[in-house]
């Protein structure tokens, strides 16, 4: 009786256009469409994504590259429920 979500952090837009434009990031595009598409076929939850506009995230959302303020943090998981 275990409930299992995949969470896919957003990273900063910054962050994000250099993973889309410089091939050698994209393996991350890739891993969250395969573990989105197992996600779907195992009936699995999953909550954000890498794309910071999949939530509407700007960078006034992140302190760093990576990290979230409570504000972005607030804004995945009110939107994902």
């Amino acid at each position: 009786n275990i409930k299992v979500t995949f969470f896919f952090p957003p990273f900063h837009p910054i962050v994000y256009h250099t993973i889309e434009t410089k091939q050698k990031y994209q393996i991350a595009l890739a891993a969250e469409a395969y573990f989105k598409n197992f996600a779907k076929t195992h009936q699995i939850k999953t909550i954000g994504s890498y794309n910071p506009m999949a939530n509407k995230l700007t960078s006034k959302n992140f302190a760093d590259g990576v990290h979230l303020y409570e504000n972005g943090v607030k804004k995945i998981f009110n939107e994902e429920q």
